[in-house]
């Protein structure tokens, strides 16, 4: 454990700031870009201090060009998805399978409206007081809230059990998006290229996938939202087999991130999350 938080603590060492713990669990690393010139130009300083730290950058979501494919409008908006050495993941995702909705780490780089340039993270607070159950915190208990539909939600994490095994989940909820006309930019296995050794062999799935046309309009109105999109399925497998898909409930991240007046928005968006979620597990 010592060696996991370690590892963990260092990346935010590598932005020489202390990580903030507020209600919406962000950190701020603006030290390390505010010499950069545009949101690219940081988004290359923050890889490159990355991948010297040891992380792989598995993708960069430009939600700036995302929203423009469709006829939108957004100021300059990046994120960074980057996987710590497969020694602290696994350790992690053993600890806490959950914790694959928060991984790879993402790290926002923005424009905002003054015109700076931003760089925010998750906390490290936030992460473990999200996944951990050993770790408990009033302010993010507070945010805890029942949907209407299937699943249980627990840190703003809505979970559904499945009614397939863990290969054919992850293939209906890939076919059902695709159906839907989802863009898909990442899908990981953590299995992949891993012993199966009895301490490892149920790591989770994760898919991300989003429409700059549903997401879009909350970054306008709160743009560090950013950092939770796209939206993420995480199918994983308790240690008694059961298999379980996992996402960030909507009115969870717009009471993190403060987003008002997408009401109607944020339930239809609720709903359809619900709904292939329940055909994904064969509801």
């Amino acid at each position: 454990m010592k060696f996991i938080r370690k590892n963990i603590i260092a990346l935010f060492f590598v932005f020489s700031l202390t990580p903030v713990y507020a209600i919406n669990g962000l950190g701020s690393g603006d030290d390390l870009v505010t010499e950069a010139e545009d949101v690219p130009a940081a988004v290359e300083i923050v890889k490159t201090t990355l991948e010297a730290q040891g992380f792989i950058i598995e993708l960069v979501v430009n939600h700036e060009a995302a929203a423009a494919s469709v006829g939108l409008e957004l100021r300059p908006t990046q994120v960074i998805f980057a996987r710590p050495s497969k020694r602290v993941e696994r350790s992690l995702l053993f600890r806490s399978s959950t914790m694959g909705l928060d991984m790879p780490v993402k790290f926002l780089v923005y424009e905002d409206v003054e015109g700076a340039i931003r760089l925010e993270l998750n906390s490290l607070g936030y992460l473990f007081d999200r996944h951990d159950p050993y770790v408990s915190d009033s302010t993010l208990r507070a945010l805890q809230r029942s949907l209407t539909s299937i699943g249980e939600v627990e840190d703003g994490v809505v979970n559904v059990k499945s009614n397939q095994s863990f290969e054919d989940t992850v293939n209906t909820l890939l076919s059902e998006l695709a159906s839907r006309g989802f863009r898909i930019p990442l899908t990981l296995d953590y299995n992949e290229s891993e012993s199966h050794s009895h301490r490892y062999r149920h790591l989770p799935a994760l898919i991300v996938f989003g429409n700059p046309n549903v997401g879009t309009p909350l970054m306008q109105e709160r743009q560090t939202i950013a950092i939770d999109l796209p939206q993420k399925f995480l199918i994983w497998m308790n240690r008694s087999g059961d298999v379980f898909i996992s996402y960030n409930d909507p009115a969870f991240l717009t009471e993190r991130h403060g987003v008002v007046g997408q009401d109607a928005r944020i339930e239809a968006i609720a709903n359809a999350l619900a709904a292939i979620a329940a055909i994904g597990a064969g509801i």
